[in-house]
């Protein structure tokens, strides 16, 4: 069976060693998704080539990923600046 890649846009709230943790509103909730980053995930920010390490909290970003497989993603590119918000209800 075929996986679906979809692009979402989304606001890092976290970034961790091998993944990051992004929100994104669905049905006017915020939800947060992680996913992982490894060394086949295309990362750009400010028209260049980055690092993991490079990503910041708030950084809104498009992340092309595989929402039901659980793979690393397979690009983010930030494209500005995001406000992280309060998650509903699960702190």
């Amino acid at each position: 069976r075929k996986i679906k890649a979809v692009e979402v846009e989304g606001v890092i709230s976290s970034v961790g060693q091998r993944t990051i943790t992004f929100q994104l509103e669905r049905k006017g909730k915020i939800r947060e998704e992680v996913v992982g980053v490894d060394e086949k995930t295309k990362i750009e920010k400010g028209g260049s080539n980055v690092k993991l390490r490079d990503l910041q909290v708030s950084d809104a970003a498009l992340i092309n990923y595989e929402p039901e497989a659980y793979t690393p993603a397979i690009a983010i590119k930030v494209t500005g600046k995001g406000k992280v918000k309060k998650t509903g209800g699960d702190d």
